[in-house]
């Protein structure tokens, strides 16, 4: 099906659905990329009319999904909308993960894996930067052990 969002806007209530490259609100159907913001390297905002507002949709490959953000509110859980912004100290754990590229397919899957986790966990400020930084030490550390676990096995066979 899709997401989908039921919001009050100037006492009128909207239901916004996502379906595919497609948002309907009310279900009038627009393109997504009639609303396009801003594309980054994991996620892409557009700016939707929904009455008198200008609605934000975030749509993240990596981080927390897709998300309707109306005057700096999440429409979901009604709780402030916090952009996310991956701290540059977290590149070095993911060049790390990348190493794992060397390690054919399987290793650059599971280093990709690791740089997903490795970008939610960075990027979530509700978590403290020293238990992020360690969560980082532990995703990295599993991911290798991983890849070694599974590289030592098929050297067995």
């Amino acid at each position: 099906m899709g997401k989908v969002w039921k919001v009050k806007v100037d006492e009128k209530e909207y239901e916004i659905r996502l379906k595919g490259n497609k948002v309907l609100v009310n279900n009038e159907v627009n393109k997504l990329k009639d609303f396009l913001v801003k594309r980054e390297w994991f996620q892409t905002a557009y700016a939707v009319n929904i009455g008198t507002k200008k609605a934000l949709l975030i749509a993240s490959s990596l981080i927390g999904g897709t998300k309707l953000v109306i005057d700096e509110k999440d429409c979901a859980t009604g709780e402030t909308y916090v952009p996310v912004n991956i701290p540059k100290w977290s590149y070095v754990f993911m060049a790390l993960h990348m190493i794992n590229l060397i390690n054919g397919l399987l290793g650059a899957a599971i280093g990709l894996i690791g740089c997903s986790a490795t970008v939610s966990i960075s990027s979530n400020t509700k978590i403290h930067i020293a238990a992020r930084v360690a969560l980082d030490f532990v995703v990295l550390i599993l991911v290798y052990a991983l890849v070694f676990g599974i590289g030592l096995s098929l050297a067995q066979l």
